[in-house]
């Protein structure tokens, strides 16, 4: 009876012990997940800021403006290189959404901020919903607009709207929809419908993206954020 209980207390150790080493395993891979999402957002931010520098440097209309928008675009950066906690828990699949009230006209305006981007008004009407989260998808989704629309002037347009859950008159919750919109670059290859819908699965379809088009990190970065909370993504 002593010898079964030492086997049994030994394999119950090795159980813990190989679960803890699966469980460092995981955070690595997300650490090194969140990583890369944290690159990529970075990496838009400076290459946005950069762009306007050197278009204040060229001496373009507007200069002080082109500098307002720049700083713009850095202080997004600096606030996103403080959510590494945030994505690790996004990526690793650990996270809970946050809700908390928020105003919608004002929340849209940080997301603008420092891009040339049209915001249409919407209100003060007050929401609740995950913040940092809807930031993220949201940021990603400005990003590919501007960067993959029409060259000369994508137009990029962000809306939002309250509509009702159900058709039931006494239904009184509503839901936020937030809507992306630009011109398309007619010189650029037309992105197929399957290339989105691996995206937004979550799958890396390298091989699918035609050439001159990005990879989807902006798209797989949009689904795994959108999907912690339950947001829906088209």
């Amino acid at each position: 009876n002593k010898l079964t209980h030492t086997f049994a207390v030994r394999r119950l150790y090795l159980a813990e012990q190989l679960a803890r080493k699966a469980s460092e395993v995981r955070m690595l891979e997300a650490g090194r997940e969140a990583d890369s999402v944290l690159h990529h957002n970075l990496q838009n931010c400076m290459a946005d800021a950069w762009g306007l520098i050197d278009l204040f440097l060229e001496g373009f209309e507007g200069r002080a403006s082109l500098l307002r928008q720049a700083a713009g675009r850095l202080q997004w950066g600096m606030k996103w290189s403080k959510q590494r906690s945030l994505i690790t828990r996004l990526t690793a699949g650990t996270y809970l959404p946050e809700l908390t009230p928020v105003g919608l006209q004002c929340f849209m305006g940080t997301l603008v901020q420092g891009r040339s981007v049209r915001q249409l008004p919407c209100g003060e009407e007050v929401v609740s919903l995950d913040e940092a989260v809807c930031a993220l998808v949201l940021e990603n989704a400005l990003s590919n607009a501007t960067r993959h629309g029409r060259a000369s002037d994508p137009d990029v347009c962000l809306s939002a709207e309250l509509r009702p859950l159900s058709e039931d008159p006494g239904e009184t919750l509503q839901e936020v929809v937030f809507r992306v919109t630009n011109y398309a670059d007619p010189g650029n290859p037309r992105i197929t419908e399957d290339f989105v819908r691996r995206c937004l699965c979550g799958e890396r379809p390298h091989s699918a993206a035609p050439n001159g088009v990005s990879e989807g990190l902006g798209l797989q970065h949009i689904f795994m954020a959108a999907t912690a909370v339950g947001m829906q993504v088209s």
